[in-house]
């Protein structure tokens, strides 16, 4: 039985969110992610620091919202 558990968990797949950045290709487990759309329309947090971008209403659950670019040291670019 002990044999059965461990062959069904090797056979789970690892499910990965990809995107681009700087012309490289990073990923996160999609477990992580709470969504991905096109609507980049957030609330913007007036002071914050540069990383803030500001935060975004989900089906009723406020979201902080982080621009990766500035997280990773490069440049600060407007959304696309």
């Amino acid at each position: 039985m002990k044999e059965e558990k461990h062959i069904e968990r090797s056979q789970k797949k690892l499910q990965i969110c990809t995107f681009w950045l700087q012309e490289q290709l990073f990923g996160v487990n999609i477990l992580d992610v709470k969504e991905v759309g096109s609507d980049t329309g957030f609330t913007n947090i007036f002071h914050s620091s540069e990383e803030i971008c500001g935060y975004i209403n989900v089906r009723g659950n406020i979201h902080l919202v982080l621009d990766m670019r500035v997280l990773m040291g490069y440049e600060k670019t407007k959304p696309t």
